[in-house]
C-alpha cells in the first residue's frame, strides 16, 4: 500500500500562519488596556467629578484615596477615539497625581510621597460574624475613603490585600457597620451588632411586623416611651386623644377599665369590646400590665384583622409589646411617679333662699320657708378629698451574646377623690431568652399581678347636690 506524504509546501504555509497568528495575539494581549480608545467630552469639570463621569462612560474603573484628589482642579478634555495612556495623561497633567493601568481595567492613582504610597501592603485575613457568633456572608470588607476591599465568603471568611497602615470598614445589610486599624495585624476577628430598626419603622399586624410604609391595613402605632410617661393605669388609657378613629372613655373612677370604641360601636346587641392581644395571647383585660413594661401599642382597626383572629376581632385590635432582655451588659432602671388629684369644677351649691325658691317651685305651693333651713354643709367638701397619685417601677435587663433577660416590679397607688375611693396594684413581670443555635431558642414569660379595689357610688356626688 502506498503511504501519504503531505504537500511541503501547504505545511510550510500554515506553519507560517500558525507563527503569524500568535504574534498578533500576544501583541494584542500586550497591549491590553494600553491600546483601546476613548471618547468622551468634559468641559471644566472638577477632577473627582470627571473620574466618576469616566467611570460612567467608559469602560474604566479607578482606585484611589478621595483626600489625595485636588479639589480645586478642573479638567477640558475632548477626546474621539483617544488611546488610554493620552487620556489619562492629559487628565492629571499638572495636579501630581500618578496613575498606573492594571488588570481588568483597572486605574490605580497615587500621590508620591504621601502615606497611601509609601506604605507596604500587607495580607490580612479574618472571619466576621454576629453576636450570636453565627458567620456572616456577602458582608463588605473595604478600606476605609476606597473601594479596594473584597466581600465574606459563605463561612464568613475573607482575605484581602491592604496598606499597612489602611483602616478597613466591616458592613452589612441589617448590622451597624464596624471600622478596624490594621496597624500591623493579619488575622481579625469582627462581630458585627445587629442594627436596631426603630419603632417608627416597624409595626406589629398579628403575625409578624411590616414595615409602616409597606403596610396596607389601617393601623396605628404608639411607642412605650409615650405612655410610660403618663400617669394612667392602663396603655388603653394612654392613648386616648393619640389614635385617630379610636374613641376611649374613662370614668376616672381608681382600678376602672375605660371603654374602648375602634371606629364606632360596630354592634347594638354583641359585644364592642376590641380584642386584646399581650405578646401573642389574647386576653380581656389589661389593667394587670404595668404600662412602663410596654414597648409598643398597635391599633388594628380595619377588617383584615379578622383573617387573624377571626370573628372576635370584629371590633379592632389592641396589640401590646412587652418589653424583652438585650444581649447588653446589666442596667438597672427606675421609673417614678407621684401626684395628687383634686376636683377643680365643682358645681356652686345653693343658699338657703334660692333652695327655697326652687323648692316652692317645683312644688307649686309655699311648702318651705328660707327660716326653716337652719343647715349650712357644704357636702362636696365633705365628701370629697386631694388624692394622692404613686406608680415606682424597678427593672432589669441585660444579657450576652445567646441569653437575655428582663425583669420587673411595680407599685401603683391611686386613690379616687371621693373619700375611700382606693386602688392599690403589685406586678412582678420576667422573661428570658437562650438561643441554642441560629434557628433554636428557649424562653419563657411570666407576669404576676395583686390588686385591691374599694369603689363607692358615685351617685354621692348626686345625693349631696340635692342633700
Amino acid at each position: 500500500m502506498k503511504r501519504f506524504q503531505p504537500d511541503t509546501k501547504l505545511m510550510w504555509l500554515l506553519r507560517r500562519s500558525i507563527i503569524l497568528f500568535n504574534l498578533l495575539a500576544g501583541i494584542y494581549a500586550f497591549g491590553g488596556t494600553h491600546a483601546q480608545e476613548i471618547t468622551i467630552s468634559l468641559e471644566s469639570v472638577e477632577l473627582k467629578k470627571a473620574i466618576i463621569e469616566t467611570e460612567k462612560q467608559t469602560f474604566l474603573r479607578f482606585l484611589y484615596n478621595e483626600s489625595t484628589i485636588p479639589a480645586d482642579k478642573k479638567v477640558n478634555i475632548q477626546a474621539r477615539k483617544m488611546p488610554v495612556n493620552e487620556f489619562l495623561a492629559r487628565m492629571f497633567q499638572g495636579t501630581g497625581v500618578e496613575f498606573k493601568i492594571m488588570e481588568n481595567n483597572l486605574v490605580v492613582l497615587i500621590v508620591p510621597g504621601t502615606a497611601a504610597a509609601n506604605a507596604a501592603d500587607r495580607q490580612i485575613q479574618g472571619r466576621v460574624t454576629d453576636e450570636a457568633g453565627n458567620p456572616i456572608s456577602g458582608a463588605s470588607v473595604l478600606v476605609k475613603g476606597t473601594q479596594q476591599g473584597t466581600v465574606t465568603d459563605g463561612t464568613g471568611n475573607f482575605s484581602v490585600k491592604v496598606p499597612d497602615n489602611a483602616i478597613i470598614v466591616i458592613s452589612a445589610v441589617g448590622y451597624d457597620a464596624q471600622e478596624v486599624s490594621v496597624a500591623g495585624r493579619t488575622d481579625f476577628n469582627i462581630v458585627l451588632k445587629q442594627r436596631v430598626q426603630t419603632q417608627e419603622q416597624i409595626v406589629v399586624i398579628g403575625y409578624g411586623s411590616a414595615r409602616k410604609k409597606d403596610l396596607t391595613g389601617s393601623s396605628v402605632s404608639i411607642k412605650g416611651t409615650d405612655i410610660a410617661n403618663l400617669p394612667v393605669l392602663t396603655a388603653t388609657q394612654a392613648i386616648q386623644g393619640r389614635a385617630a378613629g379610636v374613641q376611649v372613655v374613662n370614668s376616672g373612677a381608681p382600678g376602672s377599665a375605660p371603654t374602648v370604641r375602634i371606629r364606632g360601636t360596630g354592634s347594638i346587641l354583641g359585644g364592642v369590646e376590641p380584642l386584646y392581644v399581650v405578646d401573642g395571647i389574647i386576653t380581656t383585660d389589661i389593667r394587670n400590665i404595668n404600662a412602663t413594661d410596654i414597648l409598643t401599642v398597635d391599633i388594628l382597626k380595619d377588617a383584615a384583622s379578622t383573617a387573624i383572629y377571626g370573628a372576635r376581632a370584629a371590633n379592632g385590635v389592641v396589640l401590646i409589646t412587652t418589653r424583652a432582655g438585650t444581649s447588653d451588659k446589666v442596667k438597672v432602671k427606675y421609673d417614678g411617679q407621684v401626684g395628687v388629684r383634686q376636683m377643680t369644677h365643682a358645681v356652686k351649691m345653693s343658699g338657703p333662699n334660692l333652695f327655697a325658691i326652687y323648692s316652692n317651685d317645683a312644688a307649686q305651693s309655699p311648702v318651705v320657708a328660707s327660716a326653716d333651713i337652719t343647715g349650712s354643709t357644704y357636702w362636696y367638701d365633705e365628701l370629697t378629698r386631694p388624692a394622692l397619685f404613686n406608680n415606682h417601677t424597678v427593672s432589669v435587663n441585660g444579657g450576652k451574646k445567646k441569653y437575655k433577660f428582663y425583669a420587673s416590679g411595680g407599685y401603683l397607688s391611686d386613690n379616687g377623690i371621693l373619700l375611700d375611693n382606693n386602688y392599690k396594684r403589685y406586678t412582678i413581670r420576667f422573661n428570658q431568652e437562650f438561643a441554642a443555635t441560629s434557628k433554636l431558642k428557649f424562653g419563657n414569660n411570666i407576669g404576676f399581678s395583686h390588686y385591691s379595689s374599694e369603689n363607692k357610688p358615685y351617685s354621692l356626688f348626686s345625693t349631696a347636690y340635692i342633700a
